[in-house]
């Protein structure tokens, strides 16, 4: 899947969790979605919608 127009790319998103060694549940956690949406996100099954990336309290 290409980058979205708002920036989103799942091969960036899975890189970034590789590099950082992160888990699905932290991700999940840290942006606070689901499990469920992490996985998709990062298998480029779907995309979130643009306000989800902001949605993290700092």
């Amino acid at each position: 899947m290409s980058e979205t127009p708002y920036g989103f790319d799942a091969v960036k998103l899975r890189a970034a969790r590789t590099a950082a060694g992160a888990s699905v549940a932290r991700i999940a956690t840290a942006a606070n979605i689901s499990e469920r949406a992490v996985s998709l996100y990062l298998a480029g099954s779907r995309v979130p919608r643009p306000e989800v990336p902001e949605s993290r309290d700092g």
